[in-house]
């Protein structure tokens, strides 16, 4: 896989150019939730965003609840808090409250490949995609990629599941790709 070939050292750089990004947009657009992701090793961190004392908005992140199958959305004040939960992906502790999936404004969504027309490549187990497959058409947040400009491909292969992006972040900049 390409994210092999990349030095830890460089992966950071970009890291940082792309929560720098993220950043500047969300004070033009002051969203008021966003749900954030918890980056698996390779993955973009966002970390230096989530915890950034000019952001506005709440940042959620994903906790499954294996009893019951069910992810829900939680709002994280210390990202230091989190702790690897079912998937080995750091969660929000049990006290983190849960919030309405209606009150997210914009979905931060990783993945392994991406192309030009906002499909994306996960890691094959269709969690974001049903995560994503929840809001409403004419409400649903604002939902982009975060990727390294490598891993830019001509075309994801889809299907009818597969839920499409509305923005592509990378260390070379942002870009709508749907309707929005």
């Amino acid at each position: 896989m390409r994210l092999r070939k990349w030095p830890a050292e460089t992966l950071a750089a970009a890291a940082a150019r792309i929560s720098a990004a993220i950043a500047a947009h969300a004070l033009v657009e002051k969203p008021r939730v966003i749900l954030g992701y918890a980056p698996l090793p390779r993955e973009p961190n966002l970390r230096p965003f989530y915890e950034s004392e000019a952001l506005a908005a709440k940042i959620a992140f994903l906790r499954y609840d294996e009893a019951t199958g069910a992810w829900s959305a939680c709002q994280v004040s210390r990202v230091h808090e989190m702790a690897p939960g079912s998937f080995h992906v750091p969660e929000p502790p049990p006290h983190a409250e849960p919030l309405a999936w209606e009150d997210i404004d914009w979905v931060l969504v990783p993945g392994l490949a991406f192309d030009r027309c906002g499909r994306r490549l996960g890691r094959g187990g269709g969690h974001y995609d049903r995560i994503l497959a929840r809001f409403p058409n004419r409400n649903r947040p604002w939902r982009c990629g975060v990727f390294f400009a490598f891993q830019e491909v001509p075309v994801v292969p889809t299907g009818a599941h597969d839920q499409l992006l509305d923005a592509i972040l990378t260390e070379n900049g942002l870009w709508a790709v749907g309707p929005r």
